[in-house]
Formats: C-alpha cells, sequence, structure tokens
C-alpha cells in the first residue's frame, strides 16, 4: 500500500506530507483542497498507464496542475509504499516552461521483505541514467532498452518489463479504483451490454455485469445484507439477459419488484456504493478511493456505509474524502486526516490534541465537534 504522500506544487498542494494508512479519511470543507489531494495519486496512475501528456490534458493542461500560488515552475510527487513483498520509495519531477513541461528527474528504490539471507535492493535515477541491483553485498547493473529514456514522459512503465520487482511497483501504483458522483447516472437506469464485471466502471456502465458476476460466481449474502439494511424491505435482486444486454431489478417484501430505470437516484446510489465496495472484498485491489460518498443518499443509511468502508479497508487500502459528520461518527478517529485551505493553499493534519482528548474522553464524538465548531489542525505535529 501507499504508506506516504508528499506533494510539492500541485494545483491547491503548494507542500503537503501525508502518512496514508490502511483506512484514511479526508475530511474538510468543500474546495479545501480534498479531491486535489485524491487526483495526485491519480495522477501518477494515469501518467504511468497512458503517458504524462494525456494526463495533463485529461486535467485542462499544464496552467490548470500547477500550483498558482507558488513561483516555483516544478511539480514534484514522492510516494513511499510497502506491502509483505517489498518497500520503497518512487518520485518524480515535471519541469513546466510556459505551456511545454519535461520530466527532469525519476527516481526508483526498492527493498524486498524476503529472507533477510535473500534480501534485494534496486535503484534507478534517470539524472545518471543508472539501474542497478544490489545483492549479498554486489552491486550489478541491470540491462534495460536504451530508448525508453524519454524526455516527455515516466520511464517506469518500461522498466518493468525488465524486473519482477519493479513491475509489482507498477502494479501498486496502477491497480487502484476511483468512485464520486459519476456513479450515478442515466447508464444505471438503461439497459447494459454485458461486459467485465470486474472492476465496476466508474460511471456505472457495467453495474449490471457486476451484479450478475456477484451472485453467480460469489457469495453474495454480504452485498445482500448490505442492501437489507439499507434499502427497506429489500429482499434481492435478479439480472435478466436479453441478448447482448442485461436488465438489473430489485425484489422487495412482500412480492414487488421493480427495474432499475423505475429506482429512486437515492437507492441507485446505494446499491452502486455497496456494490462497488463489495467486489474488492472478493477481488483486492491496491487501492480504493471514494469522494463523498453521503452525497444523494438517505442520511438513516450513512452508517450502512460507514460499515462497509471499514470492512473494505480490511482488505484494500481506501482513502475517503468527506464533510459529513454523520459519516466521520462511524470511522475511526485515527483515520480522520484534516484538510483546510489558506490563501488558495491546502494544508493537511491530524486533528488538534484538545479535539482528539474531548473525543477519548467521550465528552463529544468527532462528529459533533465537526458540527460545533469544525476540526482545527494540530499544527505541533506539522
Amino acid at each position: 500500500m501507499i504508506t506516504n504522500l508528499h506533494i510539492k506544487n500541485y494545483r491547491s498542494l503548494k507542500h503537503i506530507n501525508i502518512p496514508l494508512n490502511s483506512l484514511t479519511v479526508l475530511c474538510g470543507l468543500n474546495g479545501s483542497g480534498k479531491s486535489n489531494i485524491v487526483d495526485s495519486i491519480r495522477f501518477v496512475k494515469d501518467s504511468l498507464k497512458f503517458g504524462v501528456k494525456e494526463a495533463i490534458a485529461k486535467r485542462g493542461g499544464i496552467r490548470d496542475i500547477i500550483c498558482k500560488t507558488n513561483n516555483e515552475n516544478e511539480i514534484q510527487i514522492h510516494i513511499e509504499f510497502s506491502n509483505s513483498d517489498l518497500n520503497g520509495l518512487y518520485s518524480f519531477s515535471i519541469e513546466i516552461q510556459e505551456v511545454k513541461y519535461h520530466i527532469k528527474w525519476e527516481k526508483l528504490s526498492i527493498k524486498t521483505n524476503k529472507d533477510s539471507k535473500d534480501n534485494k535492493s534496486i535503484y534507478f535515477d534517470s539524472t545518471q541514467k543508472t539501474l542497478t541491483a544490489e545483492h549479498k553485498g554486489a552491486i550489478k547493473p541491470i540491462i534495460y532498452p536504451d530508448n525508453i529514456m524519454n524526455a516527455n514522459d515516466l520511464a517506469l512503465p518500461a522498466l518493468r518489463t525488465v524486473s519482477t520487482e519493479i513491475n509489482d511497483v507498477f502494479q501498486l501504483l496502477t491497480n487502484s479504483s476511483y468512485y464520486n458522483n459519476n456513479i450515478i447516472s442515466e447508464n444505471l437506469r438503461s439497459p447494459q451490454l454485458l461486459t467485465e464485471p470486474i472492476p465496476l466502471n466508474e460511471q456505472g456502465k457495467n453495474l449490471c455485469s457486476t451484479l450478475k458476476y456477484l451472485q453467480e460466481k460469489t457469495d453474495n449474502t454480504p452485498l445482500l445484507n448490505s442492501l437489507k439494511a439499507a434499502i427497506k424491505n429489500f429482499n434481492n435482486y435478479s439480472v435478466e439477459s436479453i441478448g447482448e444486454y442485461v436488465i438489473a431489478r430489485i425484489h422487495y417484501l412482500p412480492d414487488r419488484s421493480f427495474e432499475l430505470s423505475q429506482e429512486s437516484e437515492g437507492t441507485l446510489k446505494i446499491l452502486a456504493l455497496l456494490t462497488a465496495m463489495n467486489q474488492f472484498v472478493i477481488n483486492p485491489h491496491s487501492l480504493f478511493v471514494l469522494e463523498e460518498p453521503e452525497l444523494n443518499i438517505y442520511p438513516e443509511t450513512t452508517h450502512i456505509i460507514g460499515e462497509a468502508i471499514k470492512e473494505l479497508s480490511l482488505h484494500n487500502q481506501v482513502i475517503i474524502t468527506s464533510h459529513s459528520p454523520d459519516l466521520i461518527d462511524v470511522l475511526p478517529v485515527d483515520a480522520l486526516k484534516v484538510v483546510q485551505k489558506n490563501n488558495d493553499v491546502t494544508t493537511v493534519g491530524n486533528i488538534i490534541k484538545r479535539q482528539r482528548e474531548a473525543i477519548a474522553e467521550e465528552l463529544f464524538s468527532a462528529g459533533e465537534i465537526m458540527r460545533m465548531e469544525g476540526f482545527t489542525i494540530d499544527e505541533e505535529e506539522y
């Protein structure tokens, strides 16, 4: 998982350093920069999978990703990672000149977590044009294609072909899913083509295929139990194939059923959110990101979403953004990171000590403090 995120000059993130856990909850007001933090990680994924040029274009161009409150013309991203097999650091810098850019440097260090007698380290430095492996004190160069060094793109996607460990890092940084309010759209109400079920598409275009897969290929009891708790009189769902299309239907007690085209926005949102989370309990990814899950759902179901998030974090790394006191009350206080914006610059940190003590002593819940005065960042820790 990603254990630390260090960003310079990306959008409103002039300079942030965030430790990340199996569950991290970014809480703050609208416009504070929560989405920019999430997008900085997604920018790395998009740059590695589709190229830096496309990742920048997807976000509106160079001028829309560089921090506007700083005179520096360089974006830096540093990601520390760790899992049962390896740990290390991947980082790169993008230097910007007017509407052009180039990769100033790119670095990677990996240490394997195998038996101490068989530990191996791998280092890459684009400025030195070196890729080396260290094993039992001996340092040897790793041969790689000469043409992978490109001033406009990152080298990691090509380097992953020369080392299993480098490929593991590539997978860790790109094997992630992001969900926000785009998950609810007319796509859910129309018949859908039967297609690849996992992962659930960010716009929900394959929701019926995902539901069909979970019903036929897995034990979907946890999903059904969550839906029964969240949707009044919910009994089950069914998926019907019509030619190359699939249509989902929700069945209610005592004996009613409706196609998704007849369901409310709130019911569709709950169905999609719980399906998205349940798929990765069964088929874990490296990272699951969910932005403001409390929007467009019934307030009384917020705690069910919170419980599903906690369950998911036992199987995947999870990052949530939220400004809902009801949802914050369900999630662990230690997972909370406060996000604030002052003078168009985002800052991130832990809850101030006096607020943490009030929660620990059960004088107030985290949600109550959020309602009464809002969270304050503990400046002494940052």
